[in-house]
């Protein structure tokens, strides 16, 4: 098609019929004039002034998976520079761990991580992301644990609100699936944007380990307890690498839990 354009051109020129042509036309059309009168005498090869180089689609898509690839290891970077540096609270090991496997049913609600009793991994230790909580270890084997998620009815956490220092705790909701924080009279003063805390109470989780935000409160007279909405500081859709918290032989337990020594 384009030898035929071309051969048409030729023809059109060699007429007169472009008697006046613009520079940039003029140009183009001497050069395709050039290449059929100097071509003549042997096959003329047009594609090569129209088309760049090919490159094979198998070449392409290896060039397009090894962007992927340098794409992933860049954000996989980012993502362990942020965890560098993560500060264990005092009397506490941070065991760093990939996320296995990740099932965010609103009923099950746990992850599986690779680390188990060869890091010393037990169950009941608390396990947090670069931006806070995210449950708790409740089995565990020798390369790996399942941890029941704060997206589970399986893992309160009692917490203490860092301004007010009302305690209360935080519950999954699996029918409404969200998170909420409980056992709050109307009275008591909590407003959105709060931030909460593990209370370490109870002895379960330690002290000041980042639960969520208050987002929402809603009060009504014929309550006695507030209606509070709490999203948790973890993306819980986007666990990928996480440290699995665990007791250090070297400190004793009430300073462990938060509490002062006697």
């Amino acid at each position: 098609m384009i030898a035929l354009v071309a051969v048409g051109v030729f023809v059109l020129t060699s007429a007169g019929i472009f008697a006046f042509r613009p520079p940039l036309i003029h140009g183009a059309l001497n050069g395709m004039q050039q290449v059929l009168q100097s071509g003549m005498s042997k096959p003329i090869q047009l594609t090569r002034y129209f088309k760049s180089p090919r490159v094979s689609q198998a070449r392409l898509i290896e060039l397009e998976l090894e962007v992927a690839r340098l794409r992933e290891a860049e954000d996989e970077n980012y993502r362990l520079r942020g965890m560098l540096g993560y500060k264990a609270p005092r009397g506490l090991n941070a065991i760093p761990s990939r996320v296995l496997a990740l099932d965010l049913d609103p009923i099950r609600g746990v992850a599986w991580v690779g680390a188990g009793a060869r890091e010393g991994v037990q169950a009941g230790s608390p396990v947090v992301a670069e931006g806070g909580l995210v449950g708790v270890i409740d089995e565990v084997s020798g390369r790996r644990s399942r941890v029941q998620l704060l997206r589970s009815n399986r893992c309160p956490v009692s917490v203490r609100n860092t301004r007010t220092r009302v305690i209360g705790v935080v519950n999954w909701n699996p029918g409404k699936r969200e998170l909420s924080l409980d056992y709050i009279p109307t009275q008591v003063e909590v407003a959105v944007g709060d931030s909460l805390y593990s209370s370490g109470l109870g002895g379960v989780l330690p002290a000041d380990l980042p639960v969520g935000v208050i987002s929402a409160v809603t009060e009504s007279p014929d309550l006695l307890l507030k209606q509070i909405r709490v999203e948790p500081f973890a993306s819980f859709f986007s666990l990928e690498e996480v440290f699995v918290l665990t007791h250090d032989p070297d400190w004793e337990e009430g300073v462990i839990l938060g509490e002062s020594s006697p």
